[in-house]
C-alpha cells in the first residue's frame, strides 16, 4: 500500500474552470479507497508535490507514455489510482 503521509498536510486541489476537483489532506489520504466512492482527479501540481518531483517532470512522464492520464481540455489530470500504481510499479528496495 502505498504510504504518503510525508506529503504536505496543506496540500489542495482548487477548482478551476468549472471543475470541482477537491482533494483531502495527503497524510491521511489512501490513494486506492478513493475508487470506491468516485474517481479522483488531481492536478499536475498536486501529483509532482505527492511524488517530489519537479511539474515538468511529471509532465515528461505523461508525455512520454510512463504514468497514464486524462485530458479535459488543456488541463492534464492524474487518476488516484495511476498515481498510486505509478508509485507501486517504482518503488524499489523493499518488500511489497
Amino acid at each position: 500500500m502505498v504510504d504518503i503521509s510525508a506529503a504536505s498536510p496543506n496540500l489542495s486541489c482548487e477548482p478551476r474552470d468549472g471543475l470541482a476537483l477537491q482533494s483531502e489532506h495527503f497524510a491521511s489520504l489512501d490513494l486506492r479507497e478513493t475508487r470506491s466512492e468516485s474517481v479522483r482527479l488531481y492536478s499536475i501540481q498536486t501529483s509532482a508535490e505527492v511524488l517530489g518531483i519537479a511539474q515538468i517532470t511529471l509532465r515528461a512522464l505523461v508525455r512520454d507514455g510512463k504514468l497514464p492520464h486524462c485530458r479535459v481540455a488543456r488541463r492534464i489530470l492524474i487518476r488516484s489510482d495511476d498515481l498510486a500504481s505509478f508509485i507501486d510499479a517504482n518503488t524499489h528496495g523493499r518488500a511489497k
